[in-house]
């Protein structure tokens, strides 16, 4: 059994130090967005909602008439809650994370409200609203959750008198501080009025500090403000399609071919087109599946992904090759999703 094991893990240290000496080619991918905003790309923003009650959860439609009372600039509080200071940052930072996508034009919430009351509407709906600011699309969002809560606890430690030795029970007092926030948002067609999407994001912040030291807590806005941070990429990657960077790894070459071992020096220098001119030609020479399956790596990164499937499909027709067939598979799923980013860019 342990010489088993010394073997599998001599096997593990093989493989990872051969996959670390292959060559990687860096790519910038584009991904579609998890909803599909096609033809709704010039999109309002509304404030953001917080409910007036802590505790207590909103309907759409209770949401939507606050938004609307608003919008109109009738406020029934005084002084702002951290509730409604959370939502007015929400709303910030959706409106800035739409616009660094550039795939919305973006109608900000003091346009929209100018617009509800040059109407003189009392109650106007999404698709008014819509025809109002020349709006494909809504975000109707609101702070569902935005609690502080605070507990006290005690803790007992035996602790060792230095001089006597003699041991003795101390209690020391503890604050927990937990902070909650659960933002939703609903993205609404304003030609049918419809909800296209809802999402919701939850997260939650826990401190536990002496009751002495209670002060050196990080403030809880800031610290709920950071949870909003985190949530605002996920939901520009949800509405609009997003760029990543992606590596794709060359077919190590087991004949040792010279010309091989040139085409990959092109590849680290990024020199594409030469790289691919050499692995057609070892391809077509000697059927070397790794000169097959790395010119199908060119094409894509040379922005050709109907060649590099082509290639690949040539290479798993002539040799049935494992490598070839899995990069032939990775490349449909690709294609496919590259089909979806166009129909969301139309």
């Amino acid at each position: 059994m342990k010489k088993k094991w010394q073997v599998n893990l001599l096997l593990i240290i093989v493989i990872i130090l051969v996959a670390g000496c292959s060559t990687s080619v860096r790519m910038v991918v584009m991904r579609p967005a998890e909803v599909n905003m096609a033809g709704a790309k010039r999109i309002a923003i509304m404030d953001f909602g917080y409910p007036p009650e802590q505790g207590k959860t909103l309907s759409y439609k209770e949401l939507w008439n606050l938004l609307i009372l608003q919008s109109m600039g009738v406020n029934p509080s005084k002084k702002q809650s951290i509730q409604e200071r959370i939502a007015k940052y929400a709303t910030d930072k959706v409106i800035t994370v739409l616009k660094q996508t550039d795939y919305f034009d973006v109608i900000s919430p003091i346009s929209v409200s100018q617009a509800i009351q040059d109407s003189g509407m009392s109650a106007p709906n999404p698709i008014e609203i819509g025809q109002m600011v020349d709006a494909q699309a809504i975000i109707v969002g609101d702070i569902t959750r935005c609690d502080v809560d605070i507990e006290t606890s005690s803790k007992k430690f035996t602790k060792k008198d230095p001089d006597t030795e003699e041991e003795y029970v101390e209690f020391v007092d503890y604050v927990k501080r937990t902070l909650s926030i659960q933002l939703t948002y609903r993205a609404v067609n304003t030609t049918t009025g419809e909800i296209m999407a809802t999402k919701t994001f939850k997260d939650s912040n826990v401190k536990e500090i002496e009751q002495d030291k209670k002060k050196n807590l990080p403030d809880q806005e800031e610290v709920l403000q950071e949870m909003v941070n985190k949530m605002m990429p996920k939901i520009a990657r949800q509405i609009a399609p997003y760029k990543i960077v992606v590596y794709r790894t060359l077919m190590s070459d087991e004949t040792k071919n010279p010309d091989m071992e040139k085409a990959d020096e092109f590849v680290k220098n990024n020199i594409f087109d030469n790289a691919l001119k050499i692995y057609l030609d070892v391809w077509k020479t000697t059927q070397n599946p790794a000169a097959g399956v790395n010119a199908s790596i060119m094409y894509e990164a040379l922005g050709d992904l109907d060649g590099a499937i082509q290639m690949a499909k040539e290479v798993v027709d002539a040799t049935a090759n494992p490598t070839a067939m899995r990069e032939y598979n990775r490349l449909q799923k690709e294609k496919k999703l590259q089909e979806e980013v166009s129909e969301q860019m139309e």
